[in-house]
């Protein structure tokens, strides 16, 4: 049993997604494209696309979430951008 067909009554043990089998998975990706890229080079568009308003607000994002791990975003890293699209 999943946690997600029975929220409200937690099971005496769940298995985790990890292992789903795919027959039963709810969502299905189609990968388009992979590339690498520094970081800065993200676009408007980029920033909408991951759920933040601007480029600035990725910014400030990417540095809470990496900035102790020393990959802040005035180091520009290399970073891997996958396209993909919902296939159900």
């Amino acid at each position: 049993m999943y946690r997600a067909d029975a929220p409200a009554s937690p099971p005496a043990k769940w298995k985790s997604p990890l292992f789903l089998p795919r027959r039963a998975s709810r969502l299905l990706l189609h990968v388009e494209a992979v590339r690498i890229e520094p970081l800065q080079d993200v676009s408007e568009a980029d920033a909408r696309d991951e759920g933040v308003a601007d480029r600035d607000a990725y910014r400030a994002l990417w540095d809470s979430i990496n900035g102790e791990r020393g990959h802040v975003w005035a180091t520009n890293p290399w970073v891997w951008v996958v396209t993909f699209d919902r296939v159900r």
